[in-house]
């Protein structure tokens, strides 16, 4: 998962019908944990580098979970506190429809409304953003 000393936990993954796996896992390298994103396209002996889904390096991320559907596309979500506030948390929501750029997006309201997507990693969608 990662080369990082920091703690890493818990990592959902997900494979989809050409034997992709994606996963998504906490890690906590900067000192708080962050959540991030890899891909492997050979059946795990080698993965992407790791790509930071968490928002900015003072939020904290927990409960990271990701899902693929049929033809392919990622879906990744987890809950995060902006600036490490212990009474506001937001629903965070990142996409990949065609195995390129990653799309984000957030909800304040527990997930009734989200924001407009954008997009957070280079055009491949591995780009690292660390």
């Amino acid at each position: 998962m990662s080369k990082d000393p920091g703690r890493t936990d818990n990592p959902p993954i997900a494979t989809d019908g050409s034997g992709n796996l994606s996963m998504v896992w906490l890690d906590k390298a900067s000192g708080r944990f962050q959540v991030f994103f890899a891909q492997s396209t050979n059946s795990g002996v080698l993965f992407s580098p790791a790509l930071r889904l968490s928002t900015t390096q003072s939020s904290v991320g927990t409960a990271p979970n990701i899902a693929v559907d049929s033809p392919g596309g990622l879906y990744a979500v987890w809950s995060e506190r902006p600036d490490n506030t212990i009474d506001k948390s937001v629903i965070m929501f990142s996409r990949s429809l065609n195995g390129g750029e990653i799309l984000h997006s957030r909800s304040l309201d527990s997930g009734d409304i989200f924001s407009e997507s954008a997009a957070i990693g280079g055009t491949d969608g591995l780009t690292s953003r660390r």
